[in-house]
């Protein structure tokens, strides 16, 4: 059943022109719009992989994004965008002796779709083709491409949007990823390497497809109420790791009574691997923020806490949480790393309890900054064995301590940058020889 929705999405991705057909096009409606984006932005990580534990170098160099992009808009209902991009880095210093120096990148179709407002006169509203996608606060859908490292982050998707009121409407979403570049052509083939396989850039841990229906109702002004039901296949990763078919289902909900606002988010998960092992894990959170105007620089206060369940090794099942899309720096960009040595896959936020305190100041409308200051613990304990065992004690549950610092300033609608620090401070879940890392971000955006 799987397979024959794949071979449609692919016919429909690769007829993506046709589709406009849907609507009539009148010339004195149609515009065009193009333009450029470029974001350079320079990285230092320190421990980050490892604690300082397996040897591995720290890394160390500057990244440069080059996008072109282009808007078709045929009428006030049917339009298209293209957007293609490249991103090489100049290493300083790598773990990776292959990356040295200059590493090329592929020149690839970040974004290739069609929109279609009210499609057959309908209020039903079409998106077809390579897009972003982020649902609630990216719990569970923010990244479709999460071993890009932040290159990229769409998503194959087809998205029809069923608009029932004003305030409410409905998702229905079918999503095809791979692991390289499957489904658009790649103008400059990258070369080969530890992120690399034949030749293209490694986007995700295996092939992925998914059908999601997501709620997006509000009620008043002041509720918002997301039910959702995802299911999802996860091709063989490894022999640890077979096919994976899952469902979750949860909701999302948000109340803001000013200056005070709440939201939170539950789901549980169910499934099984091919071979028949279970899984069953549940996952959530709540945050409560506070806005004090009357102090200078209006201030934003928010605390909260993240649950995420992880596997009892004495089980016959696997009871840890599965982050289906949301494998992306959601709580941190230092910490999401340090799971690929835990789970073997990186950035798999699972076995988890964050308590999470954060404030931000309004200096101007252009500048911000945000400090925070974060523990985690394991909800269960690991049993890591292999060349990653020197990482891990295996018998702690504190994960450790982690602060945070993000500046942010735009100096006019086109320019802005962005400094982000993290410090993180390791707990008894690693060994007593594990070390503090680091992480540095400095990053400037220019969009034309």
């Amino acid at each position: 059943m799987i397979s024959g929705w794949r071979r449609i999405f692919q016919s429909l991705l690769l007829s993506v022109p046709a589709l406009l057909l849907f609507s009539s096009v009148s010339l004195a409606e149609t515009k065009f719009d193009y333009g450029a984006d470029f974001r350079l932005r320079y990285e230092y990580w320190k421990g980050t992989f490892d604690m300082s534990t397996l040897g591995l170098d720290d890394e160390n160099y500057l990244r440069l994004k080059v996008s072109l992009w282009s808007r078709l808009q045929l009428n006030k209902n049917a339009g298209a965008y293209l957007k293609l991009s490249t991103e090489p880095k100049c290493y300083i210093s790598s773990s990776n002796t292959d990356n040295k120096d200059l590493e090329q990148d592929e020149v690839f179709f970040e974004s290739l779709y069609v929109d279609v407002k009210d499609a057959a006169g309908i209020p039903l509203d079409l998106r077809i083709g390579r897009q972003e996608l982020r649902y609630g606060d990216g719990f569970l859908i923010a990244d479709g491409t999460p071993v890009s490292a932040d290159r990229t982050k769409y998503f194959n998707a087809a998205r029809a949007t069923l608009k029932i009121t004003a305030n409410n409407s409905v998702d229905l979403l079918y999503i095809y990823n791979t692991m390289t570049d499957q489904l658009l052509p790649v103008l400059h083939p990258a070369k080969s390497g530890r992120l690399y396989k034949y030749n293209q850039r490694i986007l995700n841990s295996s092939d992925e497809e998914a059908f999601v229906l997501y709620g997006k109702n509000r009620i008043g002004e002041n509720l918002a109420i997301e039910p959702y039901y995802i299911y999802k296949q996860e091709e063989r990763i490894n022999a640890k790791t077979p096919t994976l078919f899952l469902n979750t289902i949860g909701a999302r909900a948000a109340y803001d009574f000013h200056p005070w606002a709440v939201k939170a988010e539950y789901a549980h998960q169910f499934g099984e691997y091919d071979g028949g092992r279970k899984r069953i894990a549940d996952g959530g959170n709540i945050f409560i923020k506070r806005s004090l105007e009357d102090l200078p620089w209006t201030p934003d206060i928010e605390a909260g806490y993240v649950y995420l369940s992880g596997d009892d090794t004495n089980s016959g099942a696997n009871e840890g949480w599965d982050p289906l899309f949301s494998r992306y720096k959601w709580m941190s960009a230092l910490y999401k790393y340090a799971y690929s040595r835990e789970t073997g896959i990186g950035s798999y936020w699972s076995n988890l309890g964050l308590y999470r305190i954060n404030m931000t100041l309004n200096f101007t409308p252009a500048t911000k900054l945000s400090l925070a200051y974060n523990y985690l613990t394991a909800i269960e304990k690991t049993g890591v064995t292999g060349p990653n065992a020197a990482m891990f004690s295996n018998s702690g549950k504190e994960r450790g301590h982690l602060q945070q610092t993000v500046l942010s300033h735009k100096f006019d609608k086109r320019l802005s940058s962005l400094l982000t620090m993290e410090y993180f401070v390791p707990g008894n879940f690693y060994r007593s020889s594990a070390k503090d890392a680091f992480y540095l971000s400095l990053m400037m955006q220019l969009h034309l």
